[in-house]
């Protein structure tokens, strides 16, 4: 188990990494879908570290998992992008990071 601010700077570290393991061979479809299992695995991972479970419970609670389909949804229809521009802004945002939640682990 990890203190949570070793638990994002790990995570981040993992994220950032995640346009260099994208298959572009594949479809954007696929590709995004990668990017964003990736992201999913690393978040799940890192909760699963967290030392302060009461965080992990709170943060799987506000901010759970969401899957491919309710993501590719929340970009088309809140956001109002295309389906080929959500695909890419899935494989774009696979690798950033939440300002809100970093912000929970600033000094943590």
């Amino acid at each position: 188990m990890f203190s949570n601010k070793d638990v994002r700077q790990m995570y981040i570290e993992k994220i950032q990494n995640i346009p260099n393991l994208i298959d572009r061979t594949k479809s954007l479809r696929e590709q995004a879908i990668q990017a964003f299992e990736l992201r999913n695995m690393y978040r799940t991972i890192a909760r699963n570290a967290m030392f302060d479970q009461e965080t992990k419970a709170l943060l799987e609670k506000m901010r759970p998992n969401p899957t491919f389909e309710e993501m590719l949804r929340h970009k088309t229809e809140d956001k109002g992008l295309s389906y080929k521009d959500a695909l890419r802004d899935i494989i774009r945002t696979a690798s950033t990071t939440n300002k809100e939640v970093d912000g929970m682990f600033e000094g943590s």
